[in-house]
């Protein structure tokens, strides 16, 4: 039976571990130990040219709640100082992503009495204030992962509306909702090629009986498959200047632990190389996220023995160093630095 990411019915302990990671290149050889920032000690840089818009680039990402609970939006620095809490209300809100002009955040909110349902799509100012409900609930659903285009025209999501998991998009007003694939097999963990004009998104739809990693036109036409292998394969993002995709591979052991790395390759699906290698099992690499810059990338490492839990890590492409931003506990998943 197929395992979604981001499906309605995941457990919180699967949650937990598709989101964390580790921080070490293949080209590095032996681990150590990375970086870790120091406390933060400033208030949030908020204010500068309207409300809610930022004066400096940030990572949001979703923070559970100590006592294990689904958590909430927060942002801080890119060395990890200055941690804002965003969201602060009962219900579940998660899986935050910019805006393209950092004035805004799109989101998931709980609206269901229980913890994963009833998930749809919110936006609010990056301060947390004027949060407006994008989608409306349907029974049985929930949207997941929603990503803002480029232009600011247009957000992205999956979501099970049709009775399978798709791939939508609405205006950030609410306007225009569009299923955009129609397919047996589940589409998953969208996001925007850097033009606005396609879409890059993780399916069961091949032959293989393994997730892969397909590139489409916005509108849904001229599906083109990027990978090949035995792992599941999710979380696509395309580097800023089009160039590159990073995503998160993942699979089981012999002896059914589960393994996961992060991995780049060419917009064509060339030269698929690993950046970020499993560790035997013993922790769990995913959900990468491009700089603005495209030189650095943000992701989650999550620790599957000792202090349990997930932390978010960054890694420098050019000097193959590794930052942990955040650490356990509380759990942290879902960094958004770009799209």
């Amino acid at each position: 039976m197929h395992r979604f990411f981001d499906s309605a019915v995941a457990s919180r302990h699967l949650l937990r571990v598709l989101a964390a990671f580790p921080v070490v290149l293949a080209a590095c050889g032996d681990a150590t130990e990375p970086t870790r920032p120091v406390p933060p000690t400033t208030a949030p840089s908020f204010g500068r040219g309207g409300s809610g818009q930022l004066k400096e680039e940030r990572i949001a990402f979703m923070r559970m709640g100590d006592n294990g609970d689904w958590g909430n939006v927060f942002t801080m620095r890119t060395d990890g100082t200055d941690v804002t809490q965003i969201t602060s209300t009962p219900a579940e809100e998660s899986v935050p992503s910019w805006s393209p002009d950092y004035k805004k955040l799109v989101f998931i909110k709980q609206t269901g009495a229980q913890s994963g349902t009833g998930r749809v799509v919110h936006v609010m100012n990056a301060d947390g204030t004027n949060v407006v409900q994008v989608t409306q609930p349907v029974a049985n659903s929930s949207d997941m992962a929603p990503r803002w285009s480029p232009d600011g025209k247009s957000i992205v999501f999956g979501a099970m509306r049709h009775g399978n998991l798709e791939i939508y998009t609405v205006s950030p007003n609410g306007a225009a909702l569009t299923r955009v694939t129609d397919h047996p097999k589940p589409d998953e963990t969208p996001s925007w090629s850097p033009d606005s004009k396609r879409i890059l998104f993780a399916s069961y739809r091949g032959t293989s009986g393994y997730e892969d990693i397909y590139i489409m036109n916005a509108d849904g036409s001229n599906v083109v498959k990027l990978t090949v292998g035995r792992t599941n394969k999710r979380h696509p993002m395309m580097s800023p200047d089009g160039t590159k995709i990073v995503y998160q591979s993942e699979s089981y052991s012999q002896q059914g632990g589960q393994m996961g790395e992060i991995r780049m390759m060419n917009a064509d699906g060339t030269n698929d190389v690993v950046l970020v290698p499993d560790i035997a099992g013993a922790d769990y690499v995913g959900q990468p996220t491009w700089s603005r810059d495209g030189k650095k990338i943000a992701y989650n490492y999550h620790h599957l023995v000792g202090q349990l839990g997930s932390e978010i890590r960054v890694l420098d492409l050019t000097t193959q160093q590794t930052t942990t931003l955040t650490t356990v506990p509380p759990s942290s998943d879902y960094p958004s630095w770009g799209r």
